[in-house]
């Protein structure tokens, strides 16, 4: 009803007009391609409201796309306990040190906690 709006006060605009894009997509025959932040934003809402479905579409096409880095704090914040182990190793094994940016977005337990493990 126009008189009565469902306000979503906590649901980002921009999160919500992403999840639209996969229940009413533009064309069915070509999925329009997505960034990393974009499928975290489906993720999100997905997770959030129960649809197990798209939750699992984000998941698959962040699997081919995110870098480790995100894969742990996405697997760690949704419960994707299979990103873990792999996104850890490629973190503490590369040759590049952690950036003050991914410290920020892992956290400081587990930025020390990969520092150990580089050293």
């Amino acid at each position: 009803d126009e008189t009565s709006p469902i306000a979503l006060s906590d649901v980002n605009c921009s999160d919500f007009d992403e999840f639209l894009t996969i229940l009413y997509p533009s064309d069915f025959r070509r999925p329009a391609e997505k960034a990393t932040a974009q499928w975290t934003s489906i993720l999100h809402l997905a997770a959030k409201w129960g649809f197990e479905n798209i939750q699992l579409l984000a998941i698959d096409n962040l699997t081919a796309s995110a870098i480790p880095v995100d894969k742990i704090v996405l697997g760690r914040r949704y419960g994707i306990s299979d990103w873990l182990p792999g996104a850890y190793e490629a973190v503490c094994t590369r040759a590049d040190p952690l950036t003050i940016e991914e410290g920020v977005k892992l956290g400081m337990e587990d930025a020390i906690r990969i520092s150990a493990a580089r050293q």
